[in-house]
């Protein structure tokens, strides 16, 4: 009797999380481009995905359906045969153990290089028009709010708050400035023009949740018109792109002072997005 009242007060820890090897959609990237693994798990209503601990070569983008199956998708920060971090998954409540798996990132230009890969094909942009929804989602969100506070006063319940260890976008910013800040100070100029623009791109894409780090340099110019960033900053940004891939593509004589204001241009973006947002995503302190 002991042993079986043992059993079933284990059971549940013992569901609470599996460890799943997730299947990697390519073993070698570029920088830049996502790093997606697939898990066979079902989808459900309300996913999410984080990493273990703090992690300084993957950021965690998100996560969503694949048919029966849910994808993870993540960005590489660095260079080189890398391990993605420990990934935890949560599907309507229930949790995965995502393992890590080995791929390799390679950088976008090498200086022994004197081939161009292959323009990557433009990815199409579509903005319908969703009036007609927003209205009768908020229809329903003031009907639910009237009915949750209506539950409210009859019970409390309680619920445990976890914290997530995902960088913000600002952190990721950062993790690419002081990259290509050392890069800068190795001489290793090539790959600084790739962190530089894959670093802005990348922020973008966090901020205003489009592919940025799929499109050309004109594909982003025609996106940034459909964000609130202001026009100047969408100026300053395709001005930024502009001047790296001259130096990337086009082989035009850079000086450090060159570089040094392609730096400074990058956090002046970054500032200006900041300072628009109603809520930062600029890391706060915790109190204890």
């Amino acid at each position: 009797m002991r042993n079986a009242l043992f059993l079933m007060l284990l059971l549940p820890a013992l569901l609470l999380a599996e460890d799943i090897t997730p299947r990697l959609e390519k073993k070698e990237i570029f920088l830049g481009e996502p790093v997606v693994l697939t898990v066979p798990v079902k989808p459900g209503k309300e996913m999410s995905a984080f990493p273990k601990a703090e992690d300084a070569d993957f950021a965690v983008v998100g996560a969503g359906p694949a048919g029966e199956q849910v994808q993870i998708t993540l960005s590489a920060l660095e260079t080189g045969a890398l391990k993605t971090p420990p990934v935890i998954l949560r599907v309507d409540g229930a949790e995965y153990a995502i393992l890590p798996v080995e791929l390799t990132v390679k950088p976008n230009t090498v200086e022994s290089d004197t081939h161009l890969r292959d323009i990557k094909p433009p990815v199409k942009a579509y903005e319908p028009d969703h009036t007609l929804l927003w209205i009768l989602g908020g229809i329903i969100l003031i009907a639910l709010l009237f009915y949750l506070f209506w539950r409210l006063s009859k019970r409390r319940r309680k619920q445990e708050l976890i914290a997530v260890a995902q960088k913000t976008p600002y952190q990721v910013a950062m993790e690419y400035c002081r990259r290509a800040e050392q890069e800068l100070r190795d001489m290793e100029f090539e790959r600084f023009a790739d962190t530089v623009t894959a670093g802005i791109r990348h922020y973008l894409e966090l901020q205003k949740h489009r592919p940025f780090l799929e499109m050309t340099t004109s594909e982003v110019k025609r996106a940034l018109k459909n964000t609130d960033l202001p026009p100047a900053t969408a100026e300053q940004v395709v001005a930024l792109l502009k001047e790296a891939d001259r130096f990337k593509y086009a082989d035009e004589h850079f000086t450090t002072d060159n570089f040094n204001r392609l730096l400074l241009e990058f956090r002046a973006i970054v500032d200006v997005v900041e300072k628009q947002n109603i809520v930062s995503t600029t890391p706060q302190e915790i109190k204890k």
